[in-house]
């Protein structure tokens, strides 16, 4: 059983008695807390003294019905999932029961796995709407795309900064490795904070060169500016600044100091986000926001598999329950070296090629080797960092060998060695 689901308290009602306790048994069976009910009023005394995770339950029942119930529990916590057993000849009203509040419903007589998967499934969704929740609450942002899912307490403290740092105009430095949404973070520091109603603009600076850099910023002379004067009011947010020149750097830093001759409103602020290696905190100054990589919140990851997955099926029109267990072993043993934007891809990936209504490791196309539960021998280890190592340099230095190793402090011989050594050519990420 998915190690993030062990221990969730459900509570099963029905009046049957010998369903009631085979229910009871095999959830218990798979890693479940069961609680039982035989009418809705005793299920009903349970939800208002015990905090469950979940409730099953029939819809005929003696004292008082499942719908009813199920009314008044909703009305307590709205934000519990709710699965209806219902017989084949009751379809009609387990469906508008959906409408009313109801995650899921399932047929008598009960298949144990597909109970199971969709058990899983109501869970795992309640977590992405909780996450949801909280990240809308510390936040204060309702723009569903520029939503961080996260259950981790090192986001939520994150998520904190955030709401800090877009109520004040400091310029606000964003750290994080390559795919851990840097872009999202800038734009939830603009829509939650004083200036959302004002622009909010980006450019990733790997496509600046010497040549169109101030242009591109504040235009052919003063005055007539280009981003500055389109971010007026608002935030302009130069992502990947880690790409730009040393000469670039300074010519930057002297337009932020005079940058009021530039923008009809005086008022404009800065977020800059850059990979942490590259961070130099006498170049750039401000409030500084640390984003961690996945594989250091892996509590993370099933609730950004299940977003995704919602995502997906909904853009592909394709009906896929959930993951295996062993998918989502394989997904939490995943190191995720491009982070979460990695994640969201073998997700959609999994979801085009499945052809079953549950994901598979087979569908999701991992590289067991990048797997963190096979121990390796250090001379393997150092051959895997040697390479990916050089590999992400040439790829942030867009395949100039001088400044990937100049960045990783080598002599370009010895850099010209290791691309020789792995077959890596600098061509290949220009």
């Amino acid at each position: 059983m998915q190690e993030d689901l062990k221990n969730k308290k459900l509570l099963v009602v029905d009046d049957d008695k010998d369903l009631l306790e085979e229910i009871k048994r095999n959830l218990e069976s798979r890693g479940f807390t069961v609680t039982t009910a035989m009418d809705g009023l005793e299920g009903l005394s349970c939800c208002l003294k015990e905090n469950f995770d979940l409730v099953i339950t029939d819809m005929r029942m003696p004292k008082m019905g499942g719908k009813e119930m199920i009314r008044k529990i909703l009305m307590k916590r709205p934000d519990i999932p709710v699965i209806v057993i219902t017989a084949y000849g009751n379809i009609q009203e387990a469906v508008r029961t959906i409408k009313e509040g109801v995650s899921d419903y399932i047929l008598k007589p009960l298949n144990w796995d597909d109970l199971y998967m969709r058990v899983v499934k109501a869970l795992q969704e309640a977590e992405v709407n909780r996450a949801k929740s909280q990240f809308k609450e510390k936040v204060n942002i309702r723009r569903k795309s520029d939503y961080i899912i996260s259950n981790s307490k090192i986001m939520q403290e994150i998520f904190s900064i955030i709401s800090f740092a877009g109520k004040r105009d400091d310029p606000v430095i964003i750290l994080g490795e390559e795919g851990t949404e840097k872009d999202r973070v800038a734009r939830a520091i603009h829509y939650s904070g004083t200036r959302k109603q004002n622009p909010f603009v980006e450019i990733n600076c790997v496509v600046l060169s010497d040549r169109t850099f101030w242009t591109e910023l504040v235009g052919k002379k003063s005055g007539s500016g280009h981003l500055f004067q389109e971010a007026a009011g608002g935030t302009l947010h130069l992502e990947d600044i880690h790409n730009l020149n040393y000469t670039m750097k300074e010519t930057l830093q002297k337009i932020i100091r005079n940058y009021y001759p530039f923008t009809e409103d005086k008022s404009l602020r800065f977020i800059f986000s850059l990979i942490p290696e590259e961070y130099k905190d006498d170049e750039l100054q401000g409030i500084v926001i640390k984003i961690p990589p996945l594989r250091e919140r892996h509590e993370d990851i099933p609730v950004l598999a299940y977003y995704y997955l919602e995502e997906a099926i909904i853009e592909i029109k394709k009906r896929i329950d959930g993951f295996s267990d062993e998918a989502m072993k394989s997904l939490l043993n995943y190191t995720w070296p491009k982070n979460v934007k990695e994640l969201r891809q073998k997700v959609w990936d999994a979801v085009v090629l499945c052809n079953k209504t549950l994901i598979t490791p087979e569908d999701l196309l991992i590289d067991s080797r990048m797997s963190l539960s096979k121990p390796i021998s250090f001379k393997e280890a150092k051959k895997r960092f040697e390479k990916d190592y050089v590999t992400l340099l040439l790829r942030h230095s867009r395949g100039n060998v001088s400044r990937a190793a100049q960045i990783s402090k080598k002599d370009r011989k010895d850099f010209y060695y290791l691309m020789r050594k792995y077959n890596i050519n600098p061509k290949e990420f220009r």
